[in-house]
């Protein structure tokens, strides 16, 4: 070949190269032109046209789009400037698959609008698209749950930390069925031995953004905080929604109903079939299913799941009523879908008592006769009837490990531990039949060796004499008092808060402040009334209208209260920050004294 034809071809090679090079230039700056134009055009179209077509340059050109800034006004999304906008991103060259699914989708959404997740507008006949979003709320909310979104909300306290300073100034479920061929009746399916599974979410912040993907997740979440059920105590989360139970935090003894691990961190579902009630304490849960029984799970030391047998920990597992006929006949003549009525109320603590519309029943551990059964044996593994008169259905009841009282109105029956007259009885013989106390109670504390009982506007003391007594009472500490007796307090309260042996608060009735005996067996007063109190182990805190204050043990800090203060901190002070230890806390519960 010639010296001029290899000339000539290389000419029009790189002819062709640079009308190549011009095209590819032309298309970018064709893109980048139709991006910037949507900027303006599709400010108010849902759908967000501008990262679609930002996506389709990427994948295109291996490059981020380079965006510039710009002082148009925003336009008004009428038909006009749709129309021009739409023939702009139809006027495009063809661009590799990737990219052009998402142009594809940009022009879709000029022309035919967004695909909606809520509020779909539909023809006479048409249904539904089968999409995920258009799932029933509860599937939706289970899928999402099932997949890491993070549900549970890290709440901000209330009230300031600390004392202002001078120059400052003074928070329906859905129809759908569930088939219950992949439920054993005594036993879950899930493996005990089954470890959590790595989810991507687990990232902080990460599952939370699940919920917000479209406005039907968003709606998902919200009634599902506002219709479900959340319950936490002892490291363990449970929520209920739509008849699924999630569950997430310690199993080592099976308390999640996940199985035995050490931790779950993330929500799973715990396998029970559809439920309508979850009763739970943080060690032992029981649900109610509207088609198949009752399930239980949990920490079963004591055997109070009335499960039978002795196993310790278990999964969800189906319970049944061998001691308890006429409440296995009961349940048995309820109609399917129904079941779940068998179950009027439950009360967890160590025992589970069951209050049926053919009476109450009862299991678990029975030291000292406290499950009034009349029987010696230390634990009982199923369910008992309680002889109680038909006219008393409990509808609360106060436990401790040597003693029980069940309750209605001011009505009380107790059993248990009463070697010190701490029941109230006159006597100091254990009780192992419910007995009533011969006196009105509205509320009572402590029954272990000593009970303070809410009469009316008395207060009234039975039992072994105690520091936090003492101040109450003419009595020395350790005095056993067999006949309740008045305390006779310095004001008279609205509201009491007592944790044993632990704190005593009192709001008093004029308004004036409060009053009460602290974790060392110190007296206190403040000028503010106590809205909340809290403990962990030996620290307490108090939550007034001004800021949370903390009193007991200091060690570490973990008061939270001022390090100058030393580790003992005997009348309460200010709460500067919110320790681990504040955040691990339980409520003690209020009480309202009748004045």
């Amino acid at each position: 070949m010639s010296t001029a034809s290899n000339e000539a071809n290389t000419l029009r090679d790189g002819s062709k190269e640079l009308s190549s090079n011009q095209e590819i230039s032309d298309e970018r700056s064709a893109l980048i032109a139709a991006f910037h134009f949507s900027l303006i055009a599709a400010h108010r179209i849902p759908g967000d046209i501008p990262t679609l077509l930002a996506h389709t340059f990427s994948i295109q050109y291996g490059q981020m789009l380079p965006v510039a800034s710009t002082n148009a006004n925003v336009a008004d999304d009428d038909d006009r400037i749709i129309t021009e906008l739409r023939s702009v991103l139809t006027s495009l060259p063809a661009y590799k698959p990737r990219a052009q699914v998402f142009l594809d989708r940009a022009i879709s959404i000029v022309t035919n609008g967004p695909e909606l997740s809520m509020n779909i507008p539909l023809a006479l006949g048409e249904d539904l698209p089968v999409r995920l979003h258009t799932l029933l709320q509860g599937t939706l909310w289970a899928i999402l749950m099932q997949g890491g979104a993070e549900a549970d909300d890290r709440l901000v306290p209330s009230v300031p930390l600390a004392l202002p300073t001078s120059e400052e100034s003074e928070n329906s479920s859905d129809p759908d069925e569930e088939s219950s061929d992949d439920y054993d009746d005594s036993e879950s399916s899930m493996s005990e031995e089954s470890a959590p599974e790595e989810l991507p979410w687990e990232e902080e912040g990460a599952g939370r953004a699940l919920w917000f993907l479209c406005k039907k997740f968003a709606f998902c979440r919200a009634v599902g905080e506002k219709e479900g059920y959340f319950f936490a105590a002892n490291e363990v989360n449970f929520r209920h929604y739509a008849g699924r139970v999630f569950a997430r935090g310690e199993s080592v003894f099976c308390e999640t109903g996940l199985g035995e691990c050490e931790l779950f961190p993330s929500y799973r579902r715990v396998r029970c079939p559809p439920i309508a009630k979850l009763y739970a304490d943080g060690n032992i849960s029981t649900a109610t299913t509207p088609n198949h029984g009752i399930y239980s799970w949990g920490r079963n030391m004591f055997l109070g799941l009335g499960l039978g047998g002795s196993t310790r920990h278990v999964t969800p597992r189906r319970v049944y009523f061998p001691d308890a006929p006429h409440v296995a006949a009961y349940e048995a003549s309820l109609p399917p879908w129904h079941k779940h009525e068998l179950v009027i109320d439950m009360f967890q603590i160590i025992t589970q008592v069951m209050v049926t519309p053919v009476g109450t029943v009862i299991a678990g551990c029975n030291h000292h006769g406290r499950l009034g059964l009349e029987l010696e044996q230390p634990m009982v593994s199923t369910y008992r009837p309680l002889a109680l008169p038909e006219s008393f259905t409990p509808t609360q009841h106060r436990s401790t490990w040597v003693s029980m009282a069940l309750m209605q109105g001011c009505r009380v029956f107790v059993a248990g531990k009463n070697d010190m007259g701490q029941l109230g009885l006159g006597h100091t013989e254990d009780v192992h039949v419910f007995t009533e106390i011969p006196f009105p109670v509205d509320d009572l504390w402590g029954i272990m060796t000593f009970t303070v009982f809410l009469s009316g506007e008395t207060l009234l003391y039975a039992g072994q004499v105690i520091t936090h007594a003492t101040y109450f009472l003419p009595h020395n500490e350790g005095d056993v008092i067999v006949t309740p007796v008045v305390l006779s307090l310095t004001h008279n309260p609205k509201i009491v808060f007592i944790r044993t042996d632990l704190i005593w608060v009192f709001v008093r009735a004029d308004g004036h402040g409060s009053f009460g005996v602290g974790p060392y067996g110190q007296c206190f007063e403040i000028p503010f009334e106590a809205r909340a109190v809290k403990y962990n182990g030996k620290r307490c805190w108090i939550k007034t209208d001004v800021c949370w204050l903390g009193l007991g043990d200091n060690t570490g800090s973990l008061l939270g209260v001022s390090p100058d203060l030393g580790p003992l901190i005997t009348m309460p002070a200010a709460v500067l920050e919110f320790t681990a230890a504040f955040a691990k806390a339980d409520d003690i519960r209020l009480t309202r004294a009748v004045v």
